[in-house]
């Protein structure tokens, strides 16, 4: 994101970060390890964003697996949520559930227009 100019002070990154050693090889992460079966537990709800977040009642959810549906579990007076999923294999086979879970489906999509072009219409209305 700093490369691409694109990490703002008010851009909030909860991820996984990689650890290398002198000749760049990945040695292994640091802090907690953040995977498809803890998003909504303590891995993001014990970390610093997740307490800043306990006054916003309005979420966007964005996800890739029916895992990633939990991930706003925990977060307190959550009025409305809006779950965005991206299905880019097993299309088929998963379409279904996907529409059944989320609200809005994009297949074999990978970029973050849609999301960028709500925030947009929020923000600029």
């Amino acid at each position: 994101m700093r490369q691409a100019g694109v990490y703002y002070s008010n851009v909030k990154v909860v991820s996984n970060f990689m650890d290398f050693d002198d000749n760049g090889v990945l040695k292994g992460f640091k802090g907690d390890l953040i995977h498809v079966f803890n998003k909504h537990d303590g891995a993001l709800k014990n970390s610093k964003y997740f307490s800043q977040l306990k006054d916003n009642s309005n979420i966007i959810l964005l996800g890739d697996s029916q895992g990633d549906l939990r991930m706003a579990d925990g977060v307190a007076n959550v009025e409305h949520i809006l779950k965005i999923g991206y299905l880019n294999d097993r299309v088929d086979e998963l379409l279904d559930n996907y529409m059944d879970s989320y609200d809005i489906v994009l297949v074999k999509e990978e970029s973050l227009e849609l999301a960028n072009s709500i925030l947009q219409k929020i923000l600029y209305k």
